[in-house]
């Protein structure tokens, strides 16, 4: 089954934002991104849509993994309504993130969108198995949760998940 590039989702995406503007929605988004491998493709896409104007929220390197929908939240509550926030975040941050959807449904946020690029194998935790040299990694073949029915049973509405990159399918 071939699946998408997390760069093709977030690109994709971004464009829907972009197709989205109008006079009650002003095009300057707010870009949030979760820590994990994740967090450079949507550096990287961000950057390459000047026209995009969006803030970027991000750790840069320097944050654990939960840091993405606690700095949505923050960034929905702080931002005019009708202005896009969007969270990309990796599925090993969304399954540290879980506790926060609760807050996320009190709060009302209906200008943030959470978009889950969930490749089964914690990225960014793999990454640094592999540069150690562990010949036992822990992050492979994750089999997550169905991210969106959780975030439905918690009374948000708007999760969109996206199965990307060389996950194994094992669902």
């Amino acid at each position: 089954m071939h699946r998408p590039s997390m760069r093709d989702v977030v690109e994709a995406v971004l464009g829907e934002i972009v197709r989205e503007k109008t006079p009650l929605r002003p095009l300057r988004p707010v870009v949030v991104t979760g820590v994990g491998s994740h967090q450079q493709v949507v550096a990287r896409s961000v950057a390459a849509l000047p026209n995009l104007g969006a803030t970027f929220i991000t750790s840069a390197g320097h944050g654990t993994m939960g840091f993405g929908l606690p700095a949505a939240i923050g960034a929905a509550l702080e931002a005019d309504r009708r202005k896009h926030v969007v969270l990309f975040n990796g599925d090993g941050s969304a399954v540290m993130d879980m506790p926060s959807l609760v807050s996320a449904v009190e709060f009302g946020l209906r200008n943030l969108r959470v978009v889950i690029l969930d490749n089964e194998s914690y990225g960014i935790v793999q990454q640094f198995e592999e540069l150690q040299g562990f010949s036992t990694k822990c992050t492979a073949d994750r089999l997550n949760p169905n991210f969106a029915d959780l975030a439905s049973a918690c009374g948000w509405p708007t999760t969109i998940e996206y199965r990307c990159g060389q996950g194994r399918g094992r669902r």
